[in-house]
């Protein structure tokens, strides 16, 4: 995993990630941006939206 926040991965390190982490078998940046963009989520936009010190809602996980 890399050693920045990650408000900061782009769409294409999502993506990676999630392959990595068995999530889903593929997936595409684009397809991670248009997920982001039908929820509003703006990662880019808030430091903190998920950082790892921030205690996170078990709905979310």
């Amino acid at each position: 995993m890399m050693e920045r926040s990650l408000s900061q991965w782009d769409c294409r390190e999502l993506a990676r990630q999630v392959i990595t982490a068995t999530i889903v078998g593929s997936i595409s940046a684009s397809t991670v941006r248009r997920i982001l963009n039908s929820h509003q989520l703006r990662p880019w936009r808030h430091h903190l939206w998920l950082s790892p010190k921030a205690p996170r809602d078990a709905a979310f996980v």
